[in-house]
């Protein structure tokens, strides 16, 4: 089971950091939209197991515009955690 923790929320449970997670989208059609945050999310929770957590706390999404060679950007980031139930 993976799970979405708050910031405060996490530190209730008996827990071991296990790093970072980051992933971003770049979009370079003009008339192109964003994904959601929410798919973002879904690709940071594929991570976070991936390392071998079973819990995130979801940090900063970011969106720019004309960064890094895209006409519209966004990025997101969360830190992995194994919970102890």
């Amino acid at each position: 089971m993976h799970q979405a923790y708050g910031a405060n929320e996490i530190f209730r449970y008996e827990t071991s950091y296990l790093g970072e997670v980051e992933t971003d989208f770049c979009q370079n059609e003009k008339l192109g939209k964003l994904p959601p945050k929410s798919s973002l999310q879904r690709i940071l929770k594929d991570k976070a197991q991936k390392l071998g957590g079973n819990g995130i706390v979801y940090g900063r999404c970011k969106t720019g515009q004309y960064y890094r060679g895209c006409d519209k950007y966004l990025s997101c980031e969360g830190s992995v955690y194994s919970v102890k139930f």
